[in-house]
């Protein structure tokens, strides 16, 4: 399945179009002759309803992707694939005409989340940013920052702690509202909903990650050793997640991919997840042991503000949410090899 990226992040040549089918742009705007508090909250709710035909395009591209994901995992083969070595002689076309199928399902797969960030960044650029709280109403500890709080985890010696804090809450519900107008949508990939069932949006954003790392680099290992070499803190991803969890759905038992860039001088090696709410029934972090079925570790209950951060080695899950509607960010804390030089290093991408 090819992707076109047709008339991607054009506007409508009136200026952007409302849910309701009027525009905005310089024939849309207000009388600030007569301002008034009802009108500076109909401008600032009707930002969100700003539309244009680049997001029925990407829906209808996000529905024919959908479409195509659950053809190519109803077949059955997803994870496991034929084993070739058992294949027999009669059966080694089949298995290379699956194998070349698969190949250029995840090239596709790729490809439409390249294009689906870009299009949520430039959705997050058209609906003016996250609009934050100038003045956050973070209650101010002796410090002047968040909390810290190790997370115990028995036997395992990987670093897990939560910092909060980390948003206030009226920044929480400024980030869920844009979120929601950004729009989490079901996941396109290699997972099936049995493993994983709820929505996101994956974005770019430079700033809030320089933000995130501010808050988080004097907290992260100031060195982690590998087969590789030796590795310090570098920054925090600009490639940002939002996830949206509605009752009943989950994320299964899993260790976060670690991603590094083309030359293998960076590498996530620990995550960040932020809850923007709470309220909800079930819902939390839970950390388990990497042998068998050796149940929960530790468990962490969401709070808003709160953020959680830890070692990607980590075998976790998102448990079930039983009641009410889930908001976190997720990011990852990259690292760089130790001696490199951090000007000619190519940039580090994240999860798809």
């Amino acid at each position: 399945m090819a992707i076109a990226a047709g008339r991607a992040f054009e506007r409508v040549s009136a200026g952007e179009r409302c849910v309701d089918g009027t525009h905005g742009g310089a024939g849309g705007r207000a009388d600030l002759r007569s301002p008034s508090r009802s009108a500076a909250a109909a401008a600032a709710a009707s930002r969100l309803t700003i539309r244009s035909e680049v997001d029925d395009a990407m829906d209808a591209l996000h529905a024919r992707m959908v479409t195509y994901n659950a053809a190519i995992q109803a077949k059955g083969h997803l994870k496991a694939g034929f084993a070739r070595e058992s294949t027999s002689g009669a059966d080694l076309g089949s298995y290379d005409r699956w194998e070349a199928e698969y190949r250029a399902y995840r090239r596709t797969l790729a490809d439409f989340a390249l294009q689906l960030e870009a299009y949520n960044t430039d959705r997050l650029r058209r609906l003016g940013g996250w609009r934050l709280p100038a003045t956050p109403d973070v209650p101010v500890h002796g410090s002047g920052a968040p909390q810290r709080r190790d997370i115990q985890l028995g036997t395992l010696r990987n670093t897990a702690f939560t910092l909060s804090p980390l948003l206030s809450e009226r920044e929480c519900a400024a980030m869920i509202e844009t979120a929601d107008a950004i729009g989490c949508r079901p996941l396109v990939s290699t997972l099936t909903r049995s493993e994983r069932s709820n929505t996101r949006a994956i974005l770019t954003d430079p700033a809030l990650a320089a933000r995130l790392w501010a808050a988080v680099r004097a907290h992260v290992p100031p060195v982690v050793k590998s087969s590789e070499g030796e590795w310090v803190p570098y920054n925090v991803s600009e490639q940002l997640r939002l996830c949206r969890y509605l009752r009943g759905e989950h994320f299964g038992a899993h260790k976060d991919d670690r991603f590094k860039n083309r030359d293998v001088s960076l590498f996530s090696m620990m995550t960040i997840v932020i809850y923007l709410n709470d309220g909800f029934e079930g819902g939390r972090l839970n950390f388990l042991r990497h042998e068998g079925a050796g149940g929960v570790v530790a468990s962490v209950r969401p709070a808003a503000g709160m953020a959680c951060v830890f070692d990607q080695l980590l075998l976790h899950e998102g448990e079930r949410l039983e009641a009410g509607t889930k908001w976190l960010l997720r990011a990852d804390v990259v690292y760089i090899k130790k001696g490199v030089n951090r000007r000619a290093v190519h940039k580090h991408r994240a999860a798809v």
